[in-house]
């Protein structure tokens, strides 16, 4: 290889590189700023807690922050916060779809059996009379 060729290839590659790094610049400079806008905005909310018909709006604030600072020990402890909260979820979901199926089915028991109830309390003064 002629040393014009390698010198054309790193070009080209430093170009890609270089091309490759602005996108991710643009993308995480509007992570950035997107972030930072959020952040603006919680603290545009901790604004109105300095006026007394926005008491509410701040404690609710502060309560949300509370649960989140809370809740961070929990998320660095466990391994996988995200299968953690699914689980959760079917867990909670799936216990719920058992009560009310199981009180379905009591109920529907039970329908069935004052069904029965009934029509053997119809058909028993029938019987007495047919063996009269």
């Amino acid at each position: 290889m002629s040393y014009l060729k390698l010198k054309l290839q790193a070009d080209r590659t430093i170009a890609l590189n270089f091309e490759k790094a602005l996108v991710q610049l643009r993308e995480e400079t509007r992570t950035v700023s997107t972030t930072v806008a959020s952040g603006i905005e919680r603290a545009s909310w901790y604004g109105s807690c300095v006026f007394d018909d926005y008491k509410d709006v701040c404690k609710r604030l502060r309560s949300e922050d509370v649960r989140m600072f809370s809740a961070l020990p929990q998320v660095f402890s466990r391994h996988d916060v995200i299968l953690d909260m699914v689980e959760i979820y079917f867990r909670k979901n799936l216990r719920v779809s058992v009560n009310i199926m199981f009180k379905i089915w009591c109920a529907n028991l039970l329908k069935r059996r004052l069904i029965i109830q009934a029509v053997k309390l119809q058909n028993s003064p029938f019987h007495f009379l047919s063996r009269a």
